[in-house]
């Protein structure tokens, strides 16, 4: 009788073992957190221009005017720790202050006070920025322009 209280208590105390080495192996899975970036970690990089699309509405001159751009090698935005973005598209290159939080990014205008440019963010992962903005051109906001520019690293 003795020897199989013996095996009994081997047993309890094998699986006692065995909880506590998932119990620790579960509580370091769920409190050891992966480093995430923050979106301006995600934001504060060179993306590659993929392709700009600007439409114009006048509501004199009737339907809107769409153009397309289709970004170039050495087309890109560079969107510094310094909290300045540099924007390179076909050969021009421009340098502007700009203001970021999660969702928008405020782009300061550059040299002849034409305002900010206010983006809307819709996408930025690590890998992919979608922006958009609409500029009113007037105060009843019947005429407009719109840019959606999307980028890649």
């Amino acid at each position: 009788m003795s020897s199989i209280h013996i095996n009994r208590s081997m047993q309890y105390s094998r699986t006692f073992i065995t909880l506590c080495v998932v119990a620790t192996f579960l509580a370091c899975a769920f409190s050891c957190k992966k480093d995430k970036k923050t979106k301006s970690d995600q934001l504060k990089q060179k993306w590659d221009l993929v392709i700009k699309y600007d439409t114009t509405y006048y509501s004199v001159f009737g339907p809107s005017d769409t153009s397309e751009y289709v970004g170039k090698p050495g087309d890109y935005i560079n969107f510094g720790h310094d909290d300045t973005a540099t924007f390179s598209q076909n050969g021009r290159i421009l340098k502007y202050a700009y203001v970021f939080n999660d969702s928008a990014m405020t782009v300061q205008g550059y040299n002849f006070n034409i305002g900010n440019f206010n983006y809307k963010i819709l996408t930025l992962t690590d890998d992919k920025l979608e922006l958009y903005q609409i500029f009113y051109l007037n105060s009843r906001h019947d005429e407009w322009t719109k840019t959606h520019i999307y980028l890649k690293r």
